[in-house]
């Protein structure tokens, strides 16, 4: 059943408590921000908005005025059979450079969930400390009546410096030693299916089940639909994180088959308040490594 859509005032209302970062000092800007909000900021200086997609033609067709562009692509990397992971520091952080990114500048980030949000968890490892999701991101825009551009955008090359941070990205050795501690908790972001095990692990092409004692949320439960992408509200989100076993204060692990999926659930863990971490090789690494697996579906929450 669809979850119903979210009342846009109480998520404003989660956002407006300063929150806690992990490896930051203090968060001072809001994570998910609105139509109405980023309207009153457009014309801002201080403020650069990047539509972050796979295929530079959905820009061209139409993007909020003032956005630049980010290829997806470019902020991932294939390695061996790992398939998608952080590329090499200065590859991505000129990727970033060239899109206009500097330390000083709030950057929003819109586009297909999935890329905005790896782009999100990206960032926030390099350790850029004004961040932002713009909720329901294009169609939010329409739904408006505002403005929409076409055609290419130009604009000069930023002068980001990294912070890289060590708690952000974790490895296979990191999850292995802190699944089943207290403080703790895995979050898998896959459908049903690849999550307990009745794929047959994508038909025979890797190991089925799950990492033990992982909760289970797919990441489009997290959005109120495919034709409406924007987030549910923080009592859905709370909800949901119940039903994977997570209780406040716990420090959840977000990972998936190859590390896509798992952005949305790390962004909104963070939204949540949780000292976030995100596992890059996800199920893939996890399986060709040989580590432990369960199947079937998560226990209630005790």
């Amino acid at each position: 059943m669809r979850i119903k859509r979210h009342s846009v005032q109480r998520v404003l209302a989660l956002l407006a408590v300063v929150l806690p970062a992990s490896g930051l000092a203090q968060q001072t800007h809001p994570l998910l921000v609105t139509e109405d909000w980023l309207a009153e900021r457009l014309d801002d200086p201080g403020l650069l908005l990047l539509n972050v997609e796979y295929d530079k033609s959905t820009f061209l067709e139409g993007h909020i005025p003032g956005a630049r562009f980010l290829p997806y692509q470019e902020i991932v990397t294939q390695v061996g059979e790992r398939l998608v992971e952080l590329p090499p520091l200065e590859q991505v952080v000129e990727v970033f450079r060239q899109a206009g990114i500097s330390n000083d500048l709030h950057v929003v980030l819109y586009g297909t969930p999935i890329p905005a949000a790896r782009a999100f968890v990206t960032l926030e490892h390099l350790g850029h400390e004004r961040v932002s999701i713009l909720d329901g991101g294009l169609f939010a825009w329409r739904e408006a009546g505002r403005e929409v551009a076409t055609g290419p955008v130009s604009g000069g090359r930023g002068a980001f410096e990294p912070r890289p941070r060590d708690d952000v990205f974790v490895d296979a050795d990191w999850v292995d030693e802190r699944r089943g501690q207290a403080g703790y908790a895995l979050l898998d972001g896959r459908p049903d299916d690849e999550y307990t095990g009745a794929d047959n692990g994508r038909d025979g092409t890797y190991r089925p089940g799950h990492i033990p004692g992982a909760g289970h949320v797919y990441w489009e439960e997290f959005m109120v639909s495919r034709e409406e992408p924007r987030f549910v509200s923080s009592e859905q989100m709370e909800t949901l994180f119940r039903r994977a076993g997570i209780d406040p204060g716990e420090t959840v692990i977000s990972y998936c088959y190859i590390g896509m999926r798992a952005s949305v659930n790390y962004f909104v863990s963070r939204l949540m308040g949780h000292e976030t971490r995100f596992y890059d090789g996800s199920w893939n690494d996890w399986s060709l490594l040989g580590l432990p697996a369960e199947t079937g579906p998560q226990p209630p929450p005790g």
